[in-house]
């Protein structure tokens, strides 16, 4: 089943440490990124636009290009008039220094979901889950 987890690992003042796990049926690939609370806060007004716009939304966790600590990307895009959602994630592997092999994948959810993944971010909650398995 297609699903996206993310756990604190850790936080401290306006930074976190997240595990963000991404599956579909073909793959499941795991990722730690940092991010701070005011990113956090622009990623839920980003996803409270595409909800109510429904016009594709994409944003990055960290930067994917450069020297930097590991990061990921989001796009958010309606497939149909149902609500029904793909998020295309990119992730990085880090089996290497060079930060050169990436993993992209789609995982399949809806416009409820997206609504409970951006209520839980608000709350700062420890662990986030698309849906319950």
């Amino acid at each position: 089943m297609d699903n996206l987890f993310i756990r604190k690992i850790w936080e401290d003042v306006n930074i976190k440490e997240w595990e963000v796990t991404a599956q579909n049926q073909f793959v499941k690939v795991k990722q730690t990124v940092y991010i701070q609370d005011k990113r956090i806060s622009e990623i839920v007004e980003i996803l409270s636009d595409f909800i109510e716009t429904k016009n594709n939304v994409y944003f990055e966790i960290g930067k994917k290009e450069g020297n930097y600590t590991p990061a990921l990307s989001m796009e958010f895009n309606c497939i149909d008039l149902k609500g029904n959602v793909n998020i295309e994630l990119d992730m990085e592997v880090a089996d290497n220094e060079e930060r050169k092999h990436r993993c992209s994948l789609y995982v399949k959810t809806d416009l409820g979901a997206i609504e409970g993944l951006m209520e839980n971010l608000k709350n700062n909650n420890n662990y986030i889950k698309l849906y319950e398995q």
